[in-house]
This record gives C-alpha cells, structure tokens and sequence, in this order.
C-alpha cells in the first residue's frame, strides 16, 4: 500500500474546538482505504512532522535574507550613481 494522503486539522469551533481531526488513505492494486485518526493518534505522529517543517522554516527564512540583502546592495548601487 501506498500512502495517497494526510491530513491533520485543527478544528476551530463546535464541540471539537481545539482539538486536531485527521484522515490517512492508502491506495493499492486492490483499492483504496481510508481511516479516520484520532486526537491521540495524531499527537503522535505531529512531532515527527515539527522537524520537516522547523528544517522547511530555516530554508525559508534563509531564502528571504538573501533576497533582503541582495535588495541591499542594489539600492546602495543605486544610491552611490546618483
């Protein structure tokens, strides 16, 4: 079987609010299944997700000074031929 898709939620209002609601679904040559996960369930798996996404935070993080200081220098080129 092949994980087809994840999804975590947090809920943000009625009798669940604050509290996470998740689907997985396999696929394989015989079909499809999808469970519903639990909040105990997805506590679980949300620390193996933290590191990808603190790991995808720094590279976005380290995307965006570069662009800034890139910018930087352009305004002081700018600035020294006026």
């Amino acid at each position: 079987m092949i994980l087809k898709k994840l999804e975590i939620e947090l809920q943000e209002w009625g009798e669940n609010k604050g509290q996470y609601k998740g689907e997985i679904s396999f696929v394989s040559a015989n079909g499809q299944v999808t469970t519903f996960l639990n909040a105990q369930q997805i506590q679980k798996l949300l620390p193996v997700v933290a590191d990808a996404v603190v790991a995808s935070a720094k590279e976005v993080a380290n995307i965006l000074t570069s662009q800034v200081l890139d910018q930087k220098k352009i305004l002081k080129v700018l600035e020294s031929k006026e």
